[in-house]
């Protein structure tokens, strides 16, 4: 394979742009593979990657076509063909690979109306009137997805990720489908130095932090962990301070204002990558995150608690568990009843755990990033995929790349009112 394609406009700092940032930049030192990227000029993805005179930026541009016409493997983050971007028109010679990078990647909402969305994710017999509204069309990408999940061309970062389109899609699950797991790289490392500093600040005073956007599905788990840590602290009478790192179109609903004599919130909004490595290290001692960023801090030895994510307020205890706790490379998933137990004191056993016993669950974190997620052998499964793996776009059924009624308004409406996608 002569050359990847890493497509993903977007102007923001989060999972999937640094994902594809860190393949891209491994692959750029340690292969001769040719590496391009499709970003805007000044995309999270752009500013992620590393300079080099080896890598070419295709610059992408709102409602401006943007013909592929080279010979190579173009890696997306999985989604429905008539719902991906129609700017991008793709030539015959370009092999496709979809990354599931999210439950609901491949599930057929109508994205565009947040309420209407929220409803089928919370009512499955809601989302099944949508479904046979279209059957037609239904059942022809459940076999397009399937057939494509058991050829590896399109595939998951979680077993869970899986299982969720399988389900919406209504296919029987099996064992024919392909882990690509999520990744982790920066510019700062594990020491062991680093892990002595840590152990002698947190007798003084517990640094927490969240890493990550502040979207709609992680909110509201953020508000909830932010009210249980302020509980912990007053309870133990411990200084702790709660780093919010990131931003995003929901921070006006997250709680920053809860204090107490014990807790207080330091809300150091969005930086970029390196950035936030950097003050991650230097900051915290616990971190509390999921996808991307959950590894980011396990990459560095740091304690991580892993969320989960909901679209809804958590109401019911929510079960907080350890990364290196989690299966199937499952960095987060959505909150069903089993993550809940009325009268679980989960929060309390792990930060006692952390803070009497860091050195321990941080070798636990690490240990379990090196095994799962190394950059080099999700690499190298990458680079053998795109030698034997994926699709053309000439072949994709007609009936899934017709773009509906409702899309086109919201695509007519974004050009020509909002002028912009993002």
């Amino acid at each position: 394979m002569k050359s990847i394609t890493f497509f993903f406009p977007y102007p923001y700092i989060s999972g999937v742009p640094i994902l594809f940032a860190n393949i891209a930049n491994y692959l750029l030192e340690n292969s001769d593979i040719e590496i391009n990227i499709i970003d805007y000029s000044g995309g999270a993805l752009a500013r992620t990657c590393n300079k080099s005179f080896k890598l070419n930026h295709i610059i992408f541009e709102d409602f401006k076509p943007l013909h592929l016409e080279i010979e190579t493997l173009l890696v997306l983050q999985a989604g429905i063909p008539y719902k991906l971007r129609n700017e991008l028109i793709i030539g015959d010679k370009v092999k496709v690979l979809q990354w599931a990078a999210f439950e609901y990647n491949l599930v057929p909402y109508i994205y565009q109306v947040n309420a209407f969305r929220k409803l089928q994710e919370k009512y499955f017999a809601l989302y099944l009137i949508f479904w046979y509204l279209d059957l037609g069309r239904a059942k022809a990408l459940s076999k397009w997805v399937k057939d494509r999940i058991e050829e590896g061309s399109i595939v998951f970062m979680s077993r869970k990720m899986y299982e969720v389109t399988a389900k919406y899609l209504r296919f029987p699950e099996s064992d024919k489908m392909t882990f690509l797991p999520l990744v982790s790289g920066g510019v700062t490392q594990f020491t062991s130095s680093v892990l002595d500093r840590k152990i002698a600040e947190i007798e003084e005073t517990v640094e927490m932090a969240w890493v990550g956007r502040i979207g709609d599905f992680k909110v509201h788990i953020l508000n909830y962990t932010i009210l249980q840590a302020a509980a912990w602290a007053e309870k133990l009478k411990r200084k702790t301070r709660f780093h919010i790192i990131g931003g995003g179109e929901f921070g006006d609903i997250l709680d920053t204002i809860i204090s107490n004599n014990y807790f207080s919130i330091i809300n150091v909004g969005g930086l970029e990558k390196n950035d936030s490595d950097k003050y991650t290290l230097d900051h915290v001692h616990i971190l509390f995150a999921m996808g991307t960023s959950s590894i980011d801090g396990a990459r560095v030895g740091l304690p991580v608690v892993l969320l989960d994510y909901t679209y809804t307020p958590v109401k019911v205890p929510y079960v907080f568990r350890y990364l290196h706790h989690t299966k199937n490379y499952d960095l987060g998933h959505p909150i069903t009843d089993s993550d809940c137990k009325e009268g679980n004191n989960s929060f309390d056993i792990l930060l006692g755990d952390i803070v009497s016993n860091y050195a321990f669950i941080s070798s636990q974190c690490l240990e379990y990033y090196n095994v799962n997620h190394s950059t080099k052998e999700t690499a190298k499964k990458l680079i053998q995929l795109g030698e034997s793996k994926g699709y053309y776009v000439k072949d994709i059924p007609p009936i899934l790349t017709k773009t509906s009624i409702m899309r086109r308004a919201y695509l007519l409406y974004l050009k020509n009112i909002k002028k912009k996608y993002y």
